[in-house]
């Protein structure tokens, strides 16, 4: 399928992702595997990922995904020599799961006589299965042992392969009782940079197991690590920074950056002692955010210490009751005793407040209470008199505070999150009368689309249905037209979309292009580096759909140039953006850089060839040799 035949209107925010329709896919499936049957290796690669993951590029699977298959048509095209083929077919192995006995011993043969032909990477497959004892294979460390064992004999051009497998090795023997080979593995591998292999030698240092104590070279080998990134080695310096021990001299400003570096790396236990740390020193909203990533994480402790600042506040702010008890909850469930004698104890101390009454009522135990929860909160009507005032009596929204709204606005979301109408009159009144964006965007597209709350109180003996809110088109894009004036992310992104198709609103191609560059704008905390050929990678510290979406959309408007100037430097800058700022792979935008560096002289076909191990046709159709026919 040419390029020029993907059309703007898929890309748009209304429209579905799904890309190419039913009949499509199966066609282009069909001709894939004519060529697959002709034994074109791209095609048998395609077909491979297809079948295993569902999906490859723009091509999504029209019925169940079949492993089997799909490891038999990376089969062919390993035997092919299509170097893409076995790091796929390792992965698979690693992971395990196959139903097909046969296809296992398919497998392996082929790694066997992969390995035995210096393939490193089918050697060092078949080593970590027998170190671990998957994929078919029980677990055999002899067996292990000899496999790693001659990969370290390969020439220099495997060498990137070397240091993992001897710091596997290497712990291998520590394990069988090989102590000094063992050792002297891992600080071969250390020497190499392999991060791991630095931080377990640095334990051995630091613990005198294996060899003599050395606290300074311990401490070293942690700071290189650390250095290389390896967040538990962040940690590790963090906690002795903090304590002031192994000889180390505290220093709260180093481990404080220490536990950073580790939690932004994703660890969990780092991000809960920073939240500590701001929380001790006055930082109560810097705390939370630390406390919040620890809590998502799964950190019983974090999910404890968030609940108690939001059911108990900090000097009578931060504040959100429910928001606490939920947290509360969610501690209880990850294990806490603390959480669930906390839970039990509110429970009986607040029986007169109707949700507590809700959560406890018929509980036989913790858990059951914990359950009961999430069903029960939507029912909590107990939000204080003026609130509740101000909520059924507009003439008297006035003599509120904006702080009044805003709590109106998240007790309105707790109710709209399980969906019930009893949060509409407070939506409303915080919606309409405050400056929060949020619920400026949430009220807004309930009015473009109408809302029909389909669930019934459940407290009482009465079933009735609560309030609606009805089809407002005009009310609608008002609300989201203050709410894109508020900077919220989705409302812009959503006027820029309606504007540049003319759906709702006139059609408004300047306004809505400037809305798009505003969301796909690079942020200040985005990190810029460099990277080959000149260009700049921008990683996003954190995830923003819509900004994604919006740079995507810009590169491809400038490329294809037609509602818009064609502008190929905009075009590149847009795609490239999006390319090294998204967790998404869209083999379209590869494929419009590796056209526009083609275009300019400048090397392109490695970016040709991502986009067609992405799946992209037209890159597909040049490799397979189709001239547009696939």
């Amino acid at each position: 399928m040419k390029d020029n035949q993907h059309t703007l209107e898929r890309d748009m925010p209304e429209v579905s992702k799904n890309g190419i329709n039913v009949e499509e896919t199966q066609r282009y499936i069909g001709m894939l595997e004519k060529s697959a049957q002709a034994q074109e290796v791209v095609a048998e690669f395609a077909l491979g990922i297809l079948n295993i993951e569902g999906s490859f590029g723009l091509l999504h699977l029209p019925g169940a995904i079949d492993r089997v298959r799909g490891v038999g048509y990376l089969i062919q095209a390993a035997k092919q020599k299509y170097g893409k083929a076995i790091p796929a077919l390792s992965k698979v192995l690693l992971q395990g799961g196959l139903s097909d006995q046969n296809m296992y011993e398919a497998l392996l043969k082929l790694f066997q006589d992969a390995s035995e032909e210096g393939d490193l990477l089918a050697a060092l497959t078949l080593a970590k299965l027998y170190a671990r004892g998957n994929g078919g294979i029980s677990r055999n460390a002899t067996e292990a042992i000899s496999r790693f064992v001659p990969i370290l004999k390969q020439p220099p051009e495997w060498e990137e392969w070397v240091p993992e497998a001897r710091y596997l090795l290497g712990g291998l023997y520590l394990e069988t009782g090989v102590v000094e080979q063992g050792v002297n593995l891992i600080r071969l591998s250390s020497d190499r940079g392999w991060p791991e292999a630095q931080f377990t030698l640095a334990t051995i240092y630091l613990d005198g197991k294996h060899r003599k104590m050395d606290l300074r070279e311990g401490i070293k080998l942690l700071w290189k690590a650390a250095d290389n990134g390896f967040p538990e080695a962040c940690l590790f310096l963090a906690d002795i920074h903090s304590k002031g021990s192994y000889d180390v001299r505290q220093n709260a400003a180093v481990a404080k950056e220490l536990f950073e570096k580790a939690a932004n790396a994703g660890n969990a236990e780092a991000s809960f002692r920073l939240g500590e740390i701001n929380f001790q020193e006055g930082k109560v909203g810097i705390a939370i955010g630390w406390l919040e990533k620890a809590a998502e994480r799964g950190r019983p402790e974090a999910q404890l210490f968030l609940g108690r600042i939001r059911f108990y506040g900090v000097e009578g702010k931060f504040i959100n009751e429910t928001l606490g008890v939920e947290l509360f909850a969610k501690a209880a469930e990850t294990g806490s005793e603390e959480a669930k004698a906390l839970l039990v104890d509110l429970c009986f101390k607040n029986a007169d407040r109707e949700w507590y009454a809700q959560i406890w009522s018929g509980v036989l135990d913790i858990f059951a209470l914990t359950h009961q929860y999430k069903n029960g909160l939507v029912y909590c009507w107990n939000l204080g008199s003026d609130i509740r005032d101000a909520a059924l009596h507009k003439n008297e929204v006035k003599s509120y505070s904006i702080g009044a709204l805003t709590n109106m606005g998240m007790y309105a979301n707790h109710y709209l999150d399980d969906g019930c109408g009893k949060g509409i009159p407070l939506l409303v009144v915080a919606a309409e009368h405050g400056n929060d964006a949020r619920l400026q965007w949430t009220l807004g597209k309930m009015y473009l689309e109408g809302l029909e709350c389909k669930k019934f109180l459940r407290i009482g003996s009465q079933n009735k249905p609560e309030r609606n809110v009805p089809q407002d088109i005009d009310r609608g894009l008002k609300l989201i037209h203050k709410a894109s004036e508020g900077g919220n992310f989705s409302a812009k992104f959503f006027l820029a979309g309606i504007l540049l198709r003319g759906e709702l609103e006139k059609k408004d191609v300047p306004s809505s292009i400037k809305l798009f560059a505003e969301v796909g704008a690079v942020s200040e905390d985005e990190q810029v580096n460099r990277f080959e050929g000149g260009y700049c990678e921008r990683v996003c510290d954190q995830e923003c759909a819509e900004r994604m979406e919006a740079r995507r959309i810009l590169g491809k408007l400038y490329y294809e140039g037609t509602i818009v100037k064609k502008d190929l430097n905009l075009a590149k800058e847009y795609c490239l953006s999006f390319y090294y700022s998204s967790s998404q792979e869209d083999p379209e935008i590869v494929y419009y850089i590796s056209m526009i560096l083609k275009k300019e002289g400048g090397e392109y076909s490695k970016w040709l060839k991502i986009a067609a191990d992405l799946g992209n046709l037209g890159a597909l159709d040049e490799l397979l040799g189709h001239h547009g026919d696939l």
